[in-house]
């Protein structure tokens, strides 16, 4: 299983559809930066990250318009 960083941003999903995806892409740049441009996505409110480092957490967690984070794990729907 892979491990993945889900972030939280607040105020961002308050803006309209067109400011919201700019800065949205603008957060995702900055989360970039702050953990070594490792492999980030956006998806329905949220974003994550490709990593499941404690410290890649912590990292991503102090980029200003974040407001949480958390280390999950990525499973498949099938019963087994």
């Amino acid at each position: 299983m892979n491990k993945v960083i889900i972030v939280r941003y607040g105020e961002i999903g308050l803006k309209s559809r067109q400011t919201r995806q700019i800065m949205e892409q603008r957060l995702v740049q900055n989360i970039k930066l702050a953990i070594d441009d490792k492999k980030v996505r956006r998806e329905r409110g949220r974003i994550y990250v490709e990593s499941g480092s404690p410290e890649d957490a912590v990292a991503v967690s102090r980029v200003f318009g974040v407001v949480s984070t958390s280390i999950a794990l990525i499973a498949s729907s099938d019963e087994d």
